[in-house]
């Protein structure tokens, strides 16, 4: 069982949501089959714990971490809701689910607004937040739904055909954003040779790097802190952290950076670990993308590759990809 779990959360940690999009069209595909053959088995709830997850893990970065303390807790609860919907639907059985959606649908919209960071993919939040609006409508029709069972029929609808076509909805757009999802990397690696090489060759970073240096004799000492240090890769390190390296005050630092050199502080220091990035790229091809991220001191993977991606051009893994044809 626990293969099972890790292997069907492998997307969720490694932040790739177009894996997890595959699995959530896989389910619903499922399901459909299961309603048509009249089996009681409700798997379809298990997509808004996966959403939510992933996004919790955008967040908190929890998985990276090895804490999987909320992953079998939401998956218990999962379980649990799947074996009351083996017995006939009263009123119980229906609260439970009404419950379940509303509880994860509310959750999603929170991890949704709490994200600072990009996702990995740009479309992964459009596709997430039309997937809680189809929570919403399922909810909304089962509680009519519940109320006709107990009270007079009004609408009189089959709530199995609604059902299906929700299902088929969700399938529908999963299958077009994954269609954009594949279009997306597939753009991005189908450079040619003579690009490539010069993506290799011609990488300026340091170029822009040493142009950031004004007449102020502070920006060369702040480049040359860059150049010589390697106390910015450290994850935790800040602007009073590197006015203790210069000796100056926060507020002179701030104002070269800002007014002198044209960059802030998160940026130069990106840049930076950017750069080192890339260099272990090339030398180091045991590492993993993970690996490369902690140790050039970003949190996240989703800001390690939007940062590499801004200064390079490219992610993390296609820029390796197109190292090993050299």
């Amino acid at each position: 069982m626990k293969q099972f779990l890790l292997l069907n959360l492998q997307g969720i940690k490694n932040l790739q949501f177009r894996e997890v999009l595959k699995v959530i069209i896989v389910i619903f595909a499922i399901q459909i089959v299961l309603v048509l053959l009249n089996i009681s088995l409700y798997i379809c709830l298990m997509p808004c714990m996966l959403m939510y997850l992933y996004k919790k893990n955008i967040n908190e970065n929890f998985l990276f971490k090895e804490e999987y303390f909320p992953v079998f807790i939401n998956f218990t609860l999962f379980f649990l809701i799947l074996i009351a919907n083996f017995f006939p639907h009263n009123n119980a059985v229906m609260l439970a689910n009404i419950c379940y959606l509303s509880y994860y649908t509310i959750r999603i919209n929170l991890e949704l607004k709490k994200q600072r960071q990009p996702s990995l993919y740009s479309n992964s939040k459009t596709i997430i937040s039309i997937f809680n609006y189809f929570s919403v409508f399922s909810i909304v029709i089962m509680t009519v739904y519940m109320v006709e069972m107990n009270y007079k029929r009004i609408f009189g609808f089959n709530i199995y055909v609604i059902f299906i076509g929700i299902l088929t909805m969700c399938m529908l757009f999963g299958l077009l954003f994954l269609k954009m999802f594949k279009k997306e990397i597939k753009e991005e690696q189908n450079h040619t040779v003579d690009s490539s090489r010069q993506l290799l060759e011609d990488f300026k970073s340091k170029n822009r790097i040493h142009s950031l240096a004004s007449n102020n004799p502070l920006s060369y000492d702040i480049l040359d802190f860059f150049e010589t240090s390697r106390l910015y890769l450290n994850p935790n390190f800040t602007l009073l952290d590197l006015t203790k390296e210069l000796g100056c005050s926060r507020a002179e630092l701030s104002d070269v950076l800002n007014r002198d050199m044209k960059i802030g502080f998160y940026s130069i220091t990106a840049m930076y670990r950017i750069e080192h990035a890339r260099d272990l790229l090339l030398k180091k091809e045991n590492y993993t993308i993970e690996t490369l991220m902690v140790e050039c001191g970003f949190h996240s993977k989703s800001t390690f590759n939007k940062y590499f991606k801004e200064y390079v051009g490219v992610r993390p893994s296609v820029y390796r990809k197109l190292n090993s044809n050299f």
